[in-house]
């Protein structure tokens, strides 16, 4: 019958028990981490588990429309599929409804605003977790764009 105890590199005897407890604290403040402990050396050997990073790959762009009742449309990309974004306009929370919409494809999410006009123009942001991407809205008449131009 084996012992359940081991040696270490100088004949110390030490109970089994304790790497596993060491290794169990060790997972619990760095769970991403594996770690085991080799019976009767107490040699550590670590493999760390690959955490991908997400980010947003394409960040919003600004949305500038020349008269009123357009579709503005932003879209932004995140760097893993099926995740959600909830999209804000001048940090309130925006809802899906008549001339508002929400449309995700894998890692492409969209906001498509229909008959955009004045009271539309702000500040639009993509927020997933504590990712954030944001761009602003404006409706620019022609005859401010004529008298910018003069």
């Amino acid at each position: 019958m084996r012992s359940h105890y081991g040696r270490g590199n100088v004949g110390q005897r030490w109970p089994l028990t304790a790497a596993v407890r060491t290794l169990d604290a060790r997972q619990r403040a760095a769970p991403h981490r594996t770690a085991t402990t080799e019976p009767y050396t107490g040699v550590e050997r670590c493999g760390c588990a690959s955490v991908e990073e997400i980010k947003f790959t394409r960040e919003l762009s600004d949305v500038k429309l020349t008269s009123s009742n357009q579709t503005a449309t932003f879209e932004c990309e995140l760097s893993k599929a099926g995740l959600k974004v909830e999209w804000t306009k001048d940090g309130q929370r925006l809802r899906r409804g008549d001339r508002v919409d929400t449309v995700s494809d894998a890692r492409t999410h969209r906001l498509v605003i229909e008959n955009a006009g004045p009271d539309d123009v702000g500040k639009y942001t993509a927020v997933y977790e504590k990712l954030t991407t944001s761009a602003a809205l404006a409706v620019v008449s022609k005859s401010a764009v004529s008298l910018a131009g003069s």
